[in-house]
């Protein structure tokens, strides 16, 4: 591992302590957030592909790549938090031991 990437995995492991303490107070919360999250995720897909149908082939990938990125502007705004961030966070926390299994 390269030292210029200490602090960032520093930080996430930080994150995966308040991440697992949130889901400890709320698990409902946690739940909820992350189906918003991909419920927005599964509107910008929507959009997407609705927006791009009747545009040629050369075009379609630009307009659904920049349509899609509403549903995570929509996430992000939002406050939700998709469940694979979460995993990636508590990783960082498994592995730097701010966390355990438990």
């Amino acid at each position: 591992m390269s030292a210029g990437y200490a602090p960032t995995i520093d930080t996430y492991a930080t994150l995966a302590a308040a991440k697992a303490a949130a889901w400890r107070r709320s698990p409902v919360g946690f739940f909820a957030g992350a189906i918003l999250a991909g419920t927005y995720i599964g509107i910008a897909m929507i959009l997407a592909i609705s927006a791009a149908a009747g545009l040629p082939p050369g075009v379609r990938p630009l307009v659904m790549g920049a349509t899609f990125g509403i549903g995570l502007i929509l996430t992000v705004f939002a406050g939700a938090e998709l469940f694979t961030g979460y995993v990636m966070y508590l990783g960082f926390g498994l592995a730097k031991r701010t966390i355990s299994y438990g």
